[in-house]
């Protein structure tokens, strides 16, 4: 391996930094990726999901339809490559909480920028298993991704071709220059940093909000058969087969940890028993906690150092990194290459002063 010429190393094979790597190297560069396989990372305890219209309020954002679309072509181009499924189209079963949800919906199901997203509505009463006295509606162009398969198959593919080393790297190893950045032994053009929560520590970025949230799922099995469908209540369902499900989640903006509590099991178990009329008799086979990288105002946090152009970042994508990293994979990767803007929403320069 030539440790010595690179054009891109990225901190951190995530899925942020394993969509980015991957984007970069088809367009021909020359990529590192520095990991050091954190197991208990956010990306591979999310479920996955990609959920367009999301909130109380069915909020569908702005470029909603592109990142479908990106997300959507880069998940099958994926699957072509390795022959393997990671994305999985599932419908989703949207249950209102309040007769205000319902309200929502009815003004929503009338615009036709939400149509395409939004099933009919339904009551759940003759329903032999959901309990719910609101009714619901169903989602389209919902699914989930398999992050954990598609992350080990990325890893093999960057072991393959010697552009992946596991190594633990601290800040003070990496000495930045105004064209140059070295990491140890390690030279290259730039360094991305793609690290998750753990961001916040990073010195050169220190100056970006972050609102971070715990997170822990169950993963259940039943005797019982569960609806092929992924159920959405505040907390969601998301049925792996006909007797094993993903159950979550949590949120906590405080002890940042990512040990997990009985405190979130009695709290989903409290949940998923609720959402069925009948004892389904759920057997815990895994519980796990992950801590979410949220920004402060829900948009990523994307660009290069004001001052140190050889430093970037890449991060901040939240509870809906599925969705949104692939199209802003490829937005970086133009304005990388080809000097193309970012987008004023997700640019970091947004919080830059001359102060920090």
């Amino acid at each position: 391996m030539n440790h010595t010429d690179w054009d891109t190393i990225i901190l951190g094979q995530g899925l942020a930094g394993s969509l980015l790597a991957w984007n970069l190297i088809q367009r021909g560069q020359r990529v590192l990726i520095l990991d050091q396989a954190h197991q208990s990372s956010a990306s591979r305890i999310a479920a996955g999901l990609i959920n367009p219209v999301t909130g109380k309020r069915l909020v569908k954002q702005k470029n909603t339809n592109a990142f479908l679309a990106a997300a959507l072509s880069q998940y099958t181009h994926l699957k072509d490559q390795f022959n393997v499924t990671f994305f999985h189209s599932k419908p989703m079963m949207r249950l209102f909480k309040t007769e205000n949800e319902r309200t929502v919906y009815t003004k929503r199901i009338n615009d036709p920028d939400y149509q395409k997203y939004l099933g009919n509505d339904f009551s759940t009463s003759s329903n032999p298993l959901i309990n719910n006295p609101y009714g619901g509606f169903n989602q389209d162009h919902t699914g989930y991704l398999d992050i954990t398969v598609l992350l080990d198959n990325l890893k093999h593919y960057f072991i393959k071709h010697d552009c992946y080393l596991n190594r633990d790297i601290e800040y003070s190893q990496i000495i930045p220059g105004n064209r140059t950045i070295s990491v140890g032994d390690l030279h290259a053009n730039r360094i991305i940093f793609c690290e998750g929560y753990k961001a916040t520590s990073n010195p050169w970025f220190n100056w970006l909000p972050f609102k971070l949230a715990k997170g822990e799922i169950l993963t259940l099995t039943t005797k019982s058969t569960l609806p092929d469908t992924i159920i959405n209540t505040g907390k969601w369902l998301l049925p792996i087969d006909k007797h094993t499900c993903k159950f979550g989640a949590t949120y906590q903006w405080h002890d940042l940890n990512e040990q997990v509590t009985q405190e979130a099991k009695t709290e989903l178990l409290s949940a998923i028993n609720h959402l069925f009329k009948n004892d389904l008799s759920f057997k815990i086979t895994k519980q796990e906690a992950g801590i979410r990288p949220c920004t402060k105002d829900t948009s990523p946090y994307i660009g290069l150092h004001p001052q140190l152009p050889s430093l970037g970042f890449f991060n901040g994508f939240g509870s809906r990194g599925s969705l949104l990293i692939p199209y802003y994979a490829q937005h970086f990767c133009e304005h990388l290459l080809h000097h193309q803007p970012l987008d004023q929403g997700v640019d970091i320069t947004r919080y830059w002063n001359t102060d920090a």
